[in-house]
Order: C-alpha cells, then sequence, then structure tokens
C-alpha cells in the first residue's frame, strides 16, 4: 500500500481515545518558486506558531484535526488529517508554477472524506475552515477547471460544509501579479496605445526586476501617460490581462484578503489558529462569530 492509497482513509479507533467534536482545517499553500524566500520562510515560521496556539488549549487541541494541501504545477498533500494534539508543522520549499484548482478539489475531497469518517465513528462535528494563500496568477490551470471549481465551492459553502478564505500575498513592488497571454499580445499594445518597437526601446522588458512577468509595467503606464492602477483596470476591462486578484476573485466564493507584507502574512495564519479556538469552544451547529481580521494583531 502507497502512502497516495492511506490518504483519506481514517482508523475508528482514533474516535475512541479522543471523542471530542472535531472542527477540520484545511491550509492550502502555494509553493511555486515565486513564493522562494521571505515569503515561503514567513509560512514556515507561521505554521510552528499556529501549532503552538492551537495547543494552548487542551480541548481547541483535542477537537481541531488539521491537514495541509501544498500546490504548485500541481497539488499534494503534505500532510494529511492529524489532531492538533499531534500536530507537526511540515517545512515547506519550492518549485515550479501554480495551479488552483488540483489543489482546491483536493482539499475539499480531503475534508467530505474526514467527515465520512467523523459519521461512521459518531462523533459530531464543525463547519470545516479552508485557508488558501497564493503569491500569483494560476499559471498551470486552465479556465475550464478553474469554473467548475468555484461552482464546487459556491456549493460548498451554501450548504455550510466549508468556510473558505483566500489570501493574495503581494512582492511588495506595488504592482499585483499579472499575465498577459500569447494571444492578447496585439490587442494589449493597441489598448495601451503602444508598439513593441517603443517599449522595447524604451527598456520596458527583461531586466529581471519587474515583478511581473518580463514587462515593467511601471515604464509602460509612464509611456502611456497614466498610473498602474488605471492602466491594469484598462486592460483588464478589455480582456487583454488577467491579475491574481482577479483570478481568485472569480474562484473563491468571498473576496480575497490582499496581504502586503510579511507581517500580514504571518498574522492571517495566526488568525485562522484563533478561528479554531472560537470555534472550539462553541457548540456544533452554533453560530459564532470568528475574530476580528486584524492581521497585524498577533
Amino acid at each position: 500500500m502507497t502512502i497516495r492509497d492511506t490518504i483519506g482513509v481514517y482508523d475508528q479507533s482514533e474516535f475512541a481515545d479522543n471523542p471530542e467534536a472535531r472542527c477540520s482545517i484545511v491550509l492550502i499553500l502555494d509553493v511555486s518558486e515565486s513564493m522562494a524566500g521571505a515569503k515561503i520562510d514567513t509560512v514556515n515560521r507561521a505554521l510552528v506558531k499556529f501549532r503552538d496556539i492551537i495547543r494552548e488549549d487542551s480541548v481547541t487541541a483535542l477537537r481541531a484535526d488539521v491537514a495541509l494541501v501544498e500546490f504548485n504545477h500541481e497539488a499534494r498533500v503534505a500532510l494529511d488529517f492529524t489532531n492538533g494534539t499531534d500536530f507537526e508543522a511540515p517545512v515547506l520549499s519550492v518549485a515550479g508554477g501554480t495551479n488552483y484548482s488540483q489543489s482546491v478539489n483536493m482539499a475539499l475531497d480531503l475534508i467530505e472524506a474526514r467527515k465520512r469518517s467523523y459519521r461512521d465513528g459518531g462523533i459530531a462535528y464543525y463547519r470545516s475552515l479552508a485557508y488558501f494563500l497564493t503569491d500569483g496568477i494560476p499559471t498551470d490551470d486552465d479556465a475550464d477547471s478553474l469554473a467548475r471549481t468555484a461552482r464546487r465551492l459556491i456549493a460548498a459553502e451554501e450548504n455550510r460544509s466549508v468556510a473558505f478564505f483566500s489570501f493574495m500575498i503581494s512582492d511588495g513592488g506595488g504592482i499585483p501579479d499579472f499575465l498577459i497571454d500569447a494571444d492578447t499580445v496585439e490587442q494589449f499594445l493597441r489598448v495601451v496605445g503602444l508598439s513593441y518597437a517603443e517599449l522595447s526601446a524604451a527598456g520596458a522588458f527583461g531586466d529581471g526586476t519587474e515583478g511581473a512577468r518580463g514587462l515593467n509595467l511601471g515604464r509602460v503606464a509612464e509611456l502611456a501617460d497614466t498610473g498602474v492602477p488605471e492602466l491594469m483596470e484598462r486592460c483588464v476591462s478589455a480582456g487583454v490581462m488577467r491579475t491574481a486578484v482577479g483570478e481568485l476573485t472569480r474562484l473563491a466564493p468571498r473576496p480575497p484578503v490582499e496581504l502586503t507584507d510579511m507581517a500580514q502574512l504571518d498574522g492571517s495564519i495566526q488568525w485562522l489558529s484563533r478561528s479554531v479556538a472560537a470555534v472550539s469552544q462553541s457548540q456544533p451547529g452554533e453560530s459564532i462569530r470568528l475574530p476580528r481580521p486584524d492581521y497585524l494583531n498577533f
């Protein structure tokens, strides 16, 4: 039997040792190449803090079941559901591109399997929490898969199976991640009113310092005599540019939260752990208010 065969398969004997109601939490974390450096280091440190906060209260530790799905160009289960009393944060490393839909579907599959195990074991359970973090556009995804995943997420939210919270961490350069597809380049040039030769002569391509797919959008905005936000809005409206926030907005049932620095990234994961603690102190089915999302107040 392989590790993959055991994912989503749970031993009912665990419920004899711990019959507490359960709250299942899945962290869905981007480990693409663009997460290298401060971002993945912050995530790894924040996961250790997450563990410590979960364990601060014995009831929370007993009731929290934590899983972790990591994704780049494909999704993998980095940690199947583990009770808070035993949870240890894996150390994540980066490689590859970005695929949203595989990771979200894998997380929803895990949640469904875990809830079946609760029902089979006679264990009460809370609405699941899902935390999704990315820093870029789903370059290794397609529109149909993203649309199907969005519909599945909406259904899961509507039947109160999961509460899905999505976060976008920027590079700190002031320009959100964007992509201009090869088949829309000519239309992009018409929208900005500039030629390829003009952009090339002005140094708008490829010195490696721009944070946005080989094109210095700040320089383009200067040449077009406009601001970057206005230029991006114009290009998105014309359908010649995709942004990370735009893609995530179409996927997620509630608006994504933009995180602008490492302190906010760390704080967002600690907010999740405080939310788990708040849920675990309630009764299953009871309406609760999650902690105020002040991502710098941790």
